[in-house]
């Protein structure tokens, strides 16, 4: 089980996904996501999209207050962060461990960098659900766009070359981890 306060960032969810560490600022009527998880089951009701808030935890335990336009608001359970969602609003997410080289956090666009853990093979942010005070008190970071977010639209940029898809291949998959002493 994953740590509790602390929310996984995954490169592999194509949407951000509010749990019960979140608090819903706004729905977006008539929109809806289904989820459907690692066994193709798609049987299950489906949630509303909002702009929803977490409190997070920065460096030197500096709090912000992040909001999630275009998310998925699931109420309960864990916080899902999209890494492609969050970098298409122009922040840098470097979810790559640093024992395998990586920077591990969050470089926000306009803003402070947000560090990550990393725990049980993911990179995760420190979270918590926000008090009515820090609703209203702490500086506001939006971690995604508040445009319409589909993610069946997002595609590699045409004009990438493929031996540059190449290089990056060849970057993620030589680089080898290991143990920081």
């Amino acid at each position: 089980m994953l740590h509790d306060g602390h929310s996984p960032m995954d490169s592999g969810a194509d949407t951000v996904c509010c749990g019960g560490d979140c608090v819903n600022e706004e729905i977006c009527h008539n929109r809806e996501a289904h989820v459907i998880g690692v066994h193709g089951d798609d049987n299950k009701p489906s949630f509303q999209i909002g702009t929803n808030l977490t409190t997070v935890h920065g460096e030197d335990g500096e709090k912000c207050l992040g909001r999630f336009p275009e998310s998925i608001y699931a109420e309960t359970g864990k916080t899902l962060l999209s890494a492609n969602q969050i970098r298409n609003a122009g922040h840098t997410v470097n979810d790559v461990p640093l024992k395998c080289g990586g920077k591990q956090h969050i470089k926000c666009l306009e803003g402070p960098v947000i560090p990550l853990c990393y725990e049980q093979g993911l990179c995760q942010m420190k979270t918590s659900k926000p008090t009515q005070t820090e609703t209203e008190t702490l500086a506001v970071i939006d971690f995604t766009l508040d445009l319409p977010w589909d993610p069946r639209q997002e595609q590699d940029d045409d004009d990438i070359a493929p031996h540059d898809l190449r290089d990056i291949n060849n970057f993620a998959t030589t680089k080898s981890c290991h143990a920081i002493r």
